[in-house]
Parts: structure tokens; sequence; C-alpha cells
């Protein structure tokens, strides 16, 4: 292998590992990772596992070329990332693990102590006073550690009932013997992979999986050079949107417009429905900002109320008390999207920051959320 004081040849690091890679996607989701096998598990391993480790492993040599970043043992991390992308995978096809996920992710945003935040478009979580200190490093390889020796924590902290039956300080004296071991943040995705294994939930490719980690016995596969989004992509995109905008406009005024107001803002308690940005539904024609504008609804007074709250020069909110038709008046708005205080769309809507904040918070998790996994997502 290279030598890391020096340039590292990334091509052939790479091609030595490929093998080990590719071995071990074959082996877990047993499949052949060939192109011109059109199944869709065979294809979810090639775009979703394969090619994401593809380009996560290359981009953390291409660090390490640059001095930011040291790996010790090369094989050994690619396997590290490839068991990393296949659990994450077979949380997405597999019920438990995405109750689990959902679980974790509704305890992290609602008890006091912890949090999720993102950082580099990624949920990360930890303890809730980790987020005051951004040169706090991401400590998600130490989780590799506590699966291959869960007993680097108490085992007691770890319960052993189904999901269904651990209670809120269960699941904090768990979360809490991880974080203590971790000793800074970890991705939401690693610790749900953890969390997985401690539980004892498995699916049916690891209860079948029985071969050894080096199979470097099966046919190299190079994959094409990785071009524009396909066109499935980004109909999947639109078609989730236009799922979650069909299940907006089922939500109570109140609640609609704390959720759509400060749609793609990012606070201490984030979810993937809370960072979608709002200019996605017109940019995938789903719908325009002029329907969008028309749900919400929006009365002269209160437009009148935001132009005095909106960061706007004294020329721009002339122009603003100046509009007379409801689509010009939006669009005028819609520059100033999203609004990041909740104080702010409080005065709007003629209530109280709290009240904005439990709005929005139910709008997510009793409505949009169980409305979209109702749906598959």
């Amino acid at each position: 292998m290279a030598d890391q004081g020096s340039a590292l040849n990334v091509e052939a690091i790479f091609k030595d590992c490929d093998p080990l890679i590719k071995g071990r996607i074959r082996n877990k989701l047993r499949v052949s990772l060939d192109e011109s096998d059109g199944s869709k598990r065979n294809q979810d391993a090639l775009l979703k596992v394969y090619g994401e480790i593809t380009l996560k492993f290359i981009e953390k040599l291409t660090e390490a070329e640059t001095g930011d970043e040291a790996i010790r043992n090369f094989r050994g991390y690619a396997l590290a990332l490839t068991d990393n992308a296949i659990a994450t995978y077979l949380n997405d096809i597999n019920p438990d693990r995405r109750i689990l996920k959902d679980k974790l992710r509704y305890f992290l945003e609602t008890r006091q102590g912890f949090a999720i935040w993102k950082k580099d478009e990624r949920l990360i979580c930890g303890l809730a006073l980790w987020q005051l200190r951004t040169d706090r490093p991401e400590r998600s390889a130490a989780l590799i550690d506590l699966r291959n020796d869960p007993a680097l924590i108490d085992r007691a902290a770890v319960p052993h009932k189904h999901l269904d039956r651990i209670k809120p300080d269960e699941w904090t004296r768990l979360l809490a013997a991880i974080f203590n071991y971790t000793g800074g943040p970890v991705a939401l995705d690693d610790l749900v992979n953890l969390v997985a294994g401690l539980l004892g939930i498995k699916d049916e490719f690891q209860r079948a999986s029985t071969r050894t980690d080096d199979d470097d016995d099966y046919t190299a596969y190079d994959p094409p050079e990785p071009g524009p989004p396909r066109p499935l992509t980004e109909a999947m995109i639109r078609e989730y949107l236009r799922h979650l905008w069909q299940a907006i406009c089922l939500l109570k005024p109140l609640m609609r417009a704390a959720y759509l107001l400060s749609l793609g803002t990012v606070g201490k308690k984030a979810t993937s429905l809370s960072m979608i940005e709002l200019e996605l539904f017109p940019a995938y024609e789903v719908v325009s900002k002029i329907e969008i504008g028309r749900l919400l609804a929006i009365t002269d007074e209160q437009f009148e109320r935001l132009w005095d709250e909106l960061d706007m020069d004294e020329a721009s909110r002339r122009v603003a008390r100046s509009l007379t038709g409801y689509d010009e008046k939006f669009a005028m708005l819609w520059n100033h999207l999203p609004l990041k205080d909740d104080e702010v769309i409080a005065r709007l809507l003629g209530c109280k920051p709290p009240t904005v904040a439990t709005s929005r918070f139910r709008a997510i998790n009793d409505y949009l959320a169980p409305a979209m996994r109702a749906l598959g997502y």
C-alpha cells in the first residue's frame, strides 16, 4: 500500500480494496453486482450501496492525499465503510430498522439533554451541549468498536425488549451509555446501525449471510463513469414532493402556515420533513409559487405586519406597501422565505411563538410523517 507520508496513489488503493467492497456487498445482500442484472435488489446494490461507498471512499482517499485526514488501514476502512452503507440501506427496506430510526430520531428531538442537527448535509446527533462546540469532532468511528464489542458499554444499559416496549428512561440509559463512550456526536444513520445490532434487529440478508469477509474470488466489475441524474431519480423526487404536498393541503391552516413559512430552516430539532426547501416544490413542477401563496391565504392585514417585520430597506418597504394584487405581494414575500424567527411568524399569525413551534411540531409528527410512512416513505 502507499505510504501515507507521501502522495497517495488513489487509483491503486481503490483497485486493491474494490474486490473486498464488492465481495462484502455480494455476500451480505446476495446480489451479483452485474450491471446486466435488472432485478431491483441488484440495481439497488449497484446504485444505492456500491455507488455511495465508491464515492465516499475516493473522497476520503483524496482528503488523506492532501494531508487533512489519515487512514491507517485502507482495507479495514473500506470494509467498515461498506458495512455502514449496507446497514444504512437495510434500514430503508427493513420495517423494524425503519421503526427504530423513527423512534431514535423522535427521542433525540424531544428528550431533554439530547439533540439532532444538520452538519455537512447529514443528520448528526448526540448530547445537546455538543451543538455549542463546533470544534468537537464527529466520533462515528467509535461506533464500529462498540458494534464489534458491545461489552465496552454497560450491558444493563441495553434493553432486551421489543421496540414497542422500550420505555423513555430505558432509551435515555442506552443513549447516554453510547454517547459517554463516543465522547462526541455521531451520524444518525451510524447510531441506528449500532442500536439495531445491540437490540438484535436483523434482516433476512444478515441471517442468511455466513461467508467470510475476504471475498476476493468474485469477478471484478468496473462501474461506468457517473453521469447526470437519471430521469427516474428526478421522477422519484417529484413523486415524493407531490405526495407531501397533498398531505400539506390537508393540514389545518395554523399548522400549514407554521410549517410552510419556516420550511427549510434547520433548528435544534431538525427532521427530514423540516429540512426540505420550499422552492423544491416549484422547481420540480409540483406546484407553482402562486399556488403555494394561495394555499397560505395571507390576509392584507398580515402582509402589512410582514412589511414591518422583514429585513428590508425603506425603498423596498415602500414598494411592498404599494402592491395591490395578492400574487404580487406573495412574490415579494417569497424572496424573504423561509422565516427563521418564530416570533415573526407568531406576530404574522396573531399568536404566541410557542404556539407556532407546537403547531409545526404537530404538523410534522402527527400528520405529515405518518402520512408519508403510510405511503412507504
